[in-house]
């Protein structure tokens, strides 16, 4: 008797390219983020700040609720992965935003 595990469908992409997915859609807040930082003195500047910090509550939450179907769960592992790094890359940020001379 052969103990194999069974196939995974064809039709199912493979594991680690759904965590990039995740990990791709989780960088749009934080990409949105930076470029508000950077031209924060503008209205534009602070309007992306406000956009990001509405997607990285909705990463949150979309993060969670993908983590609840199997067949998304690794896409959700890459937007939680996203929303641990990204108030850490704000925070380098906004640390060399501020130690720039003008």
């Amino acid at each position: 008797m052969s103990t194999q595990s069974p196939a995974r469908p064809q039709n199912q992409p493979p594991r680690s390219r759904n965590y990039f997915i995740g990990i791709a859609i989780g960088l749009i807040p934080l990409l949105l983020g930076i470029v508000g930082i950077g031209i924060i003195s503008t209205p534009v500047g602070l309007y992306l700040f406000y956009a990001a910090v509405a997607l990285y509550v909705i990463t949150l939450i979309a993060s969670l609720v993908c983590l609840a179907y199997r067949r998304v769960r690794f896409i959700g592992y890459g937007l939680l992965t996203m929303v641990f790094v990204t108030p850490v890359v704000y925070f380098i940020a906004c640390a060399v935003a501020i130690s720039r001379p003008r």
